[in-house]
């Protein structure tokens, strides 16, 4: 893919037509799998991760784990503690994606997983209700299997 092209993909991840969205996600992650094109985009989004959509923010989650590989362990521990703030995002469907890559994102970086077992296994989720925090747990416990501990 060319760089006009992933760029023209990008923008779609933050625009209101989220059918296009969800597309442009798609061949970005499949783009992220097969080569680093999509990894000059890293800052665009790390900015997806402030932005008040639910939507938006899990597409930044997607797209920096499938880049974390690219972008080097020195960029994955400036980024580690944002990511990690959205363990306990204000919207579940949120928490239970940054949860669920969150193994994805910190392998590229082994330094991470001491601090992102920590945030895993001290995460507070009282603030959702009693089926979606058990579901979170169950989400929790699988990402710790994929963590190694050292």
């Amino acid at each position: 893919m060319e760089h006009e092209q992933i760029a023209a993909q990008v923008k779609k991840l933050t625009g209101k037509n989220n059918d296009a969205a969800y597309v442009a996600l798609c061949t970005l992650e499949a783009e992220s799998e097969a080569s680093a094109a999509v990894c000059v985009f890293w800052d665009a989004f790390a900015a997806m991760l402030d932005d008040k959509r639910t939507y938006v923010r899990m597409r930044g989650m997607v797209l920096l784990a499938c880049n974390a590989q690219w972008a080097g362990p020195e960029q994955v521990m400036e980024m580690l503690e944002r990511y990690l703030a959205h363990i306990t995002d204000e919207k579940a469907a949120a928490t239970r994606w940054c949860v669920q890559r969150l193994p994805q994102f910190a392998a590229a970086c082994p330094g991470c997983f001491p601090r992102a077992r920590q945030a895993l296994l001290c995460a507070d989720l009282s603030r959702y209700s009693e089926s979606m925090a058990s579901l979170l747990e169950r989400d929790i416990r699988a990402a710790l299997k994929r963590l190694p501990e050292k």
